[in-house]
């Protein structure tokens, strides 16, 4: 399978053309017509001469992956995005063969089975499927490269070509194509597969969308069910033994959670029915959209009931949601959890955590209160909302390098704001003993042996109040470090230059706790002012046209039954392409060509990139239960794609000589 994979990958994504197999059937017979459906419309006519009696699925299938149509996904990529697919320079390179040979109409499919010898540790056999407009030209174009053999009446061997590697078979086809193309491994494997994908699998319906595939657990169950846990048993022990550190508690503590997630592997794998994933696009609209449903028909494992526990609450998205920022880049929202079901997480995490910590000499002291840390972490976990945005820090006047920095740190980090149905003083507590932890000496002791940085220069931690117009309890811990004024001047350490006249303003980091009432709000940032300007927006009172209750495209959450949901948003480009901080640690600025002309093209996206994608969750009980994520993305994220797309393309070309 290792000379299948790759070309499987690269012929999937271009319509690879040419590459099948068959094996020697039953004298052939004359079968009757096939009528085409009002989807399927048959381009050619080729007088069937083998057998096209229907064939059943081979035993054992775990997978297919069905794409609708090649040249309907082009077409739609064209008017939405504006760009061509060069299928004829692709198919040619890859396979050597002619891209007009192709029934681009045609469904392109793929099958995985099990080995049907049933030995554990082979890898499975894998049929790709791809539909020809006549079965004499393909014969013609094929027998130019090598002389076509003909296996049995009607099935052809074929040489796709040295890039592929594969063993492919031509044939007659029902369905939309008359003949298909089916490549495999080696020519066992596409002598076995070809019936089933020439004869039924083109007249098996789809959903009316660019690409269907469906995952089956049963046979993956029956063939590895009772040999897994022994693999997953000596895998957990093996690993256990290979991580030990000789120190019996960690070791103890890496063996429990080991044997944990083992152990619930099994279970899952047992609760899985299979997954199904649906994508499509829809030029008409300019909109795409992609779900992914997995089915369970057991909840004996961790995973299942997580999925699961809020299912019963399913409805419009929570008040809390509406509160966040109108400029969030993206934001999500959660129905809680109930911390019990965390308890072993808990547990097993609080143990390593400290086992580690006793290998690499933290305080012994300390070490409780870091468990503590740990802890209060699973205490609750109430209905919440996680939300994000950028910042636009303006660049540093006057080539100041330590501005540069900052400013760099402003762009890179954004600002995160989240929000809980809960009291302040959890967050609040937890907040205030974090930084206490940190200012013991014995820990800042610790750091110092450990990183050999001069004392002076460890970052300051300390909570202190924050914020105007906010809450009286509003409080932040802030983490401010010191840049020294010979590297501020110099770029890097060592390199000649004149240190500044007066020491910098440390560069910061805010994690800031608001009450609200009977909400919690935590926002994080290295802005000040951004962390002011969002937390103001969001606490209760403030007018709705500051947060995303105003936002348009979000009215699923407001009459859909979800479970968990969300948006995310194309805005971050603009903020990830400012660069890194590498660069200024170097000495220099990396403002290259190619990032010049990556800004140039953010700054024509139409909607600069805030046009909601919406991303949905649902869940279903039944006899199979079913937990759905579906993404929806508009016109509006589409045309920004586009433009950014075409200004880039048009930035890279180069000029005619």
């Amino acid at each position: 399978m290792r000379a299948f994979t790759p070309s499987l990958a690269l012929i999937g994504a271009v319509v690879l053309p040419i590459a099948c197999g068959g094996t020697p059937p039953p004298p052939p017979r004359t079968a009757p017509p096939v009528a085409p459906t009002a989807t399927t419309p048959v381009i050619a006519t080729a007088p069937p001469i083998a057998d096209m009696t229907p064939a059943a699925e081979p035993q054992d299938t775990f997978a297919i992956v069905r794409w609708r149509s090649p040249s309907r996904t082009f077409t739609a990529i064209r008017e939405m995005f504006g760009q061509a697919v060069p299928v004829d320079d692709l198919v040619h390179e890859v396979l050597s063969a002619n891209a007009a040979l192709l029934a681009q109409e045609a469904p392109v499919d793929a099958v995985f089975t099990l080995d049907p010898k049933g030995v554990l540790d082979s890898p499975p056999w894998v049929g790709l499927s791809i539909g020809v407009r006549s079965l004499d030209e393909a014969k013609q174009a094929f027998d130019k490269k090598r002389p076509v053999v003909e296996v049995r009446p009607g099935i052809y061997k074929v040489d796709a070509g040295s890039h592929s590697g594969m063993s492919c078979l031509l044939g007659p086809s029902v369905g939309a194509a008359p003949a298909r193309i089916v490549c495999s491994d080696r020519e066992e494997q596409a002598t076995a597969l070809l019936p089933y994908m020439t004869r039924s699998l083109p007249t098996v319906a789809m959903p009316d969308t660019d690409l269907h595939g469906e995952l089956r657990m049963a046979p993956i169950q029956a063939r590895y069910g009772k040999q897994l846990p022994i693999y997953l048993a000596g895998l957990s022990s093996f690993a256990s033994h290979y991580v030990g550190t000789g120190d019996r508690k960690l070791d103890a503590a890496i063996s429990d959670a080991m044997n944990g997630v083992s152990t619930d592997a099994v279970s899952l794998v047992n609760d899985l029915d299979g997954l199904v994933i649906n994508a499509n696009l829809a030029p008409a609209s300019k909109s795409a959209d992609a779900d992914v449903t997995l089915k369970l028909k057991g909840r004996s494992s961790w995973f299942a009931q997580r999925l699961f526990e809020k299912a019963g609450e399913a409805g419009p998205a929570p008040a809390i949601f509406w509160r966040a920022p109108a400029d969030a880049d993206m934001a999500v929202y959660g129905r809680g959890m109930d911390p019990k079901g965390y308890a072993g997480f808990r547990q097993s995490g609080g143990d390593l955590l400290v086992g580690l910590l006793s290998t690499v000499d933290f305080p012994a002291g300390e070490r409780k209160a870091v468990r503590n840390l740990w802890d209060q972490l699973f205490v609750s976990a109430p209905v919440m909302v996680s939300s994000q945005g950028h910042v636009d820090a303006p660049p540093a006047a006057g080539g100041d390098k330590i501005e540069e920095i900052r400013a760099m740190v402003i762009s890179t980090m954004g600002w995160q704001l989240y929000g809980f149905e809960e009291s302040s003083k959890r967050a609040s507590d937890w907040l205030n003993d974090l930084a206490a932890l940190y200012n013991r000496p014995a820990v800042k002791d610790w750091i110092v042996k450990k990183t050999g940085v001069d004392r002076k220069l460890l970052p300051s931690a300390k909570v202190t109040p924050f914020g105007k117009g906010l809450d009286r309890g509003t409080k932040a811990l802030e983490i401010a470090v010191t840049i020294p004024p010979e590297f501020a001047a110099m770029g890097r350490p060592g390199a000649k230059g004149a240190a500044p006249a007066k020491p910098a303003a440390p560069i910061s980091y805010w994690i800031v706790v608001m009450p609200d009432g009977p909400r919690t709000w935590v926002a994080a940032s290295a802005d000040k002012a951004a962390l002011e300007k969002h937390l103001a927006m969001v606490k209760s009172g403030s007018p709705d046209s500051g947060t995303i209750a105003s936002k348009a495209g979000l009215d699923i959450f407001k009459n859909g039954r979800t479970v968990s949901g969300g948006y995310l948003s194309l805005a971050s480009l603009a903020s990830s392409a400012s660069g890194g901080l590498g660069a200024l640690f170097e000495g220099r600025r990396r403002s290259s060509r190619s990032t010049e002309r990556l800004k140039a093209a953010l700054a024509k996206i139409p909607n600069r990139g805030e046009t909601p994608i919406i991303l949905e969750a649902t869940a279903q009980s039944g006899g199979v239960s079913e937990y759905a994520v579906k993404l929806h993305m508009t016109k509006g994220t589409t045309d920004d794609i586009a433009a950014f797309v075409n200004a880039v393309s048009v930035a890279h070309r180069r000029p005619a000589p």
